[in-house]
């Protein structure tokens, strides 16, 4: 390609990513100005983030002062110290524990804005498509909180690039990132695995296959050391922090939760359209459509019968579900779930034509692959009791990875600008509509309650 078309590619690539993190901080700042002290998750992971920042610096005082109810922390302290930096700069500039907004700038709105960059240079996506995939709702919302989700989410993406993306470096480089992932949110153990797995199975040669297997196998070991030790050894959990609540389950409606909210939030009901005519025109569109619904039903039936299944002998409700009125999925357990079989089952067909579009969008993906992001994605999801969008962000990343490929402008665009609005109108609801809540029992929260994804 030509210096001048180069230049002008970059550019396009460029100034939307720079209107994008314009948008993150002006969201940042509507936030400060509404809710200023820790909210949610936030009372226990900033609390916890000054007093591992003390603890580097060895400020033996400050940590004491400072309240951490570890027991219910149930991440991996990576982000902490990845937040470490900028927290300490700020010390040195005004001797004095970080704010709640340092923190999250330093977890979640810089990883996102990084994480958004990454993505532009995957082939087959677009500034568009990277900007459709950062805004997904709850990685978006999580980035601008003190959640360790974001950060998580950028590793990863980084891992993936150094590993599968158009310029590979080195497959060490990635299990190190796929590591510090993992050091973050811990559910990343099984989506590092899953990356080494796809790319030994694409690797071009046995010399690339024996590098990805010294580096990934060597994480790998690590990850089986450290359950030896923590599981077997100390007698604890698989999950960290609150292992009580965050026992292990066989919750297989939470798959059709995740495939449903990628369908509806990610922008998975463009697999509608990708069987198309192209630039034909709209009633051989529609014939088109019609012929491969025609031709789809048998696979409609079976996955009808599939969700029809996991909502019968897989839905588990959590107590926090039962106990929380933040959350919009408390709203969607008390409507739907709670009531009785007869209601949880209207909700079957969404079901299954989300399932179906997602199987349609990774038809160009290998059988392999595909395999491997169902086992992912279950071994995730379904030990986990607790519903919450933002654990469907790993199989939502995968997903669009795996399957990324060049869209139309025009709805890449149309996606983007939905979620966008989406995303607006959920913070508006945050940020300006409070309510009056009941204050819970075992933590100090003078904020008032708020509608969050």
């Amino acid at each position: 390609m030509p210096r001048p078309e180069r230049e002008l590619a970059r550019k396009r690539r460029f100034l939307p990513w720079v209107g994008f993190v314009v948008l993150l901080l002006l969201a940042q700042v509507w936030l400060q100005a509404r809710q200023p002290l820790p909210y949610m998750d936030e009372l226990y992971h900033i609390p916890a983030a000054n007093a591992v920042c003390c603890r580097v610096v060895s400020v033996a005082c400050e940590q004491n002062k400072l309240s951490v109810e570890w027991g219910r922390i149930t991440t991996p302290p990576g982000a902490y110290y990845f937040g470490c930096p900028l927290c300490l700069l700020w010390r040195v500039w005004r001797y004095a524990t970080c704010p709640p907004w340092l923190w999250r700038l330093a977890v979640g709105t810089i990883p996102l804005a990084l994480a958004t960059r990454e993505l532009m240079l995957f082939p087959g996506m677009s500034a568009e498509e990277a900007i459709t995939l950062a805004t997904f709702l709850p990685l978006f919302f999580s980035s601008l909180l003190c959640y360790t989700d974001t950060l998580a989410f950028m590793l990863y993406v980084r891992a993936w690039r150094q590993q599968r993306g158009q310029h590979p470096t080195s497959p060490l480089q990635s299990a190190v990132f796929g590591m510090l992932a993992s050091l973050t949110r811990q559910s990343y153990i099984v989506w590092h695995t899953f990356l080494g797995l796809t790319a030994l199975g694409a690797a071009a040669s046995t010399t690339a296959q024996l590098e990805i297997i010294f580096a990934h196998g060597t994480a790998g070991l690590a990850y089986v050391a450290f359950f030896v030790w923590h599981v077997l050894i100390k007698g604890g959990s698989i999950y960290l922090g609150d292992a009580e609540r965050h026992g292990l389950s066989t919750h297989w409606s939470n798959c059709l939760y995740f495939v449903t909210t990628w369908f509806i939030l990610a922008g998975g009901w463009r697999a509608l359209f990708l069987q198309s005519a192209g630039n034909s025109s709209v009633g051989k569109y529609l014939a088109v459509r019609a012929e491969a619904i025609r031709q789809s039903w048998r696979r409609f039936i079976c996955l009808t019968t599939v969700a029809a299944i996991a909502v019968r002998r897989g839905t588990c409700i959590h107590p926090f579900v039962l106990a929380d009125n933040r959350h919009y999925v408390f709203y969607f357990f008390r409507y739907f779930i709670i009531p009785g079989n007869l209601r949880r089952y209207t909700l079957v067909p969404l079901y299954a034509v989300s399932m179906a579009c997602w199987l349609s969008h990774l038809r160009s993906t290998g059988r392999m692959e595909r395999l491997l992001l169902f086992s992912a994605t279950a071994l995730t999801l379904v030990p986990s009791r607790l519903v919450e969008p933002r654990y469907f962000i790993p199989p939502v990343v995968a997903t669009e990875l795996l399957a990324a490929q060049r869209q139309r402008r025009t709805l890449s665009t149309i996606r983007m600008i939905l979620n966008l609005l989406l995303a607006f109108v959920c913070l508006w609801f945050f940020l300006e509509r409070p309510f009056e809540r009941t204050p819970d029992l075992h933590i100090s929260d003078p904020s008032p309650g708020r509608f969050m994804p």
